[in-house]
């Protein structure tokens, strides 16, 4: 009551919000996570023909961070909110579960693993950002260490071991870690940006270099092109009119692995994460038609209402919390990412706290 709706959602698309939130609060585990393995993740379905050992199963700071997200997102923090609690106790399982050299990827797989770390990184940057509590400072400077060290010296990427030479898949999560952190006030230091820079080059081609390949020399993808028009935002890289223009008209042309039947909600989430740092009329449009595919998808009723299904393009791995979590993110997106700058209390869909006025004396599960 009283909440005034934010620009660029519709009351359908808050609806749909908010009973995923309620979903998500609805089945966090009493230690704080949400449990990926519990809802259908780490089911193989050799996408892209490689068979990654069912990684996702155990990737639970990675399906915490991504439901934490999307709590964050709609204006929650562990200070306050409706879901003040939930939120808290997710990120003391994400401090618990980080490792003596900074890592949150807990019990990952190898192939989850930096995708787990990155996520959860992001998660804790964001609420630092949020709610100002210092006590959140020491993890998230550790995660940050973590993730600098972890990216190959030579082509500046990062991919599934550190110093693996990179894949713009694995550049895109790290990439956000990094600047959700320096909104938390923790700067990227200049080499990590020009490394950075240097990778997102290499993966770059077309008539104007505005298309992006999985790795360097591939050939370019909708999906990757997504992904590398939201870091040429974050970055600020290269973006001029040429290169721009070629990745929009690469992005609305669509992903032919996005099927009506199952789709690929990677490339949409970062199909609208990079549309929405353009902004403009090509964001407004596809923002409208995004909102209401994934409202048509939301389930509504029984045990999983206000859940997406599993059966995605990537689903299989990431289970329906990851397909949840990364639907809520997209019908957040209006509002959560406000071209690089942080949450403004004006529109953003809550007030978001300035200093732990409200939390408890200590985080009962620091290390």
């Amino acid at each position: 009551a009283g909440r005034r709706l934010p620009p660029g959602a519709t009351i359908e698309s808050e609806e749909a919000v908010r009973m995923s939130l309620q979903f998500f609060a609805a089945h966090q585990e009493a230690d704080g996570r949400w449990d990926a393995s519990r809802f259908e993740a780490g089911r193989e379905e050799q996408v892209l023909g490689e068979d990654r050992g069912g990684a996702g199963g155990n990737a639970d700071t990675a399906i915490t961070g991504l439901v934490l997200l999307s709590l964050l997102g709609h204006g929650e923090t562990h200070l306050e909110g409706e879901y003040r609690e939930s939120v808290q106790h997710g990120l003391e399982f994400l401090i618990r579960s980080q490792g003596s050299d900074g890592n949150l990827f807990g019990e990952a797989e190898p192939f989850a693993r930096m995708y787990a770390h990155g996520i959860a990184t992001i998660a804790l940057a964001e609420a630092t950002a949020m709610s100002g509590d210092p006590r959140l400072q020491q993890a998230l400077a550790a995660a940050l260490a973590y993730t600098r060290s972890a990216q190959d010296p030579v082509t500046g990427g990062w991919r599934y071991r550190p110093f693996d030479s990179g894949d713009m898949s694995q550049f895109g999560w790290q990439i956000m870690a990094l600047e959700a952190g320096e909104q938390a006030g923790i700067p990227i230091p200049e080499s990590t940006l020009l490394g950075a820079r240097r990778f997102l080059e290499s993966c770059s081609s077309g008539v104007a270099g505005g298309r992006c390949s999985y790795r360097p020399r591939e050939q370019p993808s909708a999906t990757m092109t997504a992904e590398g028009l939201a870091c040429r935002y974050f970055l600020d890289h290269h973006r001029d009119a040429p290169r721009v223009r070629e990745a929009l008209e690469t992005i609305l042309a669509g992903d032919p692995e996005d099927a009506p039947n199952r789709p690929n909600l990677y490339f949409l989430y970062y199909a609208a994460l990079g549309l929405q740092q353009h902004g403009g009329p090509e964001w407004e449009r596809w923002n409208v038609l995004l909102q209401r595919r994934l409202q048509e998808m939301q389930i509504r009723e029984g045990e999983t209402a206000g859940s997406w299904s599993s059966e995605t393009r990537w689903g299989g791995y990431g289970g329906r919390l990851y397909s949840t979590a990364i639907a809520t993110l997209c019908l957040e997106m209006p509002y959560r990412y406000l071209p690089l700058r942080r949450l403004d209390e004006s529109i953003a869909p809550t007030g978001v706290a300035t200093g732990p006025t409200s939390a408890p004396d200590a985080w009962r599960t620091r290390r």
